[in-house]
């Protein structure tokens, strides 16, 4: 699903299109993953109100045109 949405960016000119929408997407899948994965360990920049939107802003910007 991911890989369709990334695929219609592509076809608008939202995202980039050298890049294989599967690999976009799974890196998506895995940062949320691994986000997920590691709230337990209670990591202090994880306590920052900024944090999130700043790491969904990261994500992102590697996908856009």
């Amino acid at each position: 699903m991911l890989a369709n949405v990334i695929h219609a960016g592509q076809a608008t000119g939202v995202f980039r299109e050298n890049l294989d929408p599967r690999v976009g997407s799974w890196e998506l899948i895995r940062t949320a993953l691994g986000y997920t994965l590691t709230l337990p360990l209670d990591i202090p920049i994880y306590r920052d109100p900024a944090y999130v939107p700043q790491a969904i802003t990261c994500m992102l910007r590697c996908l856009l045109a």
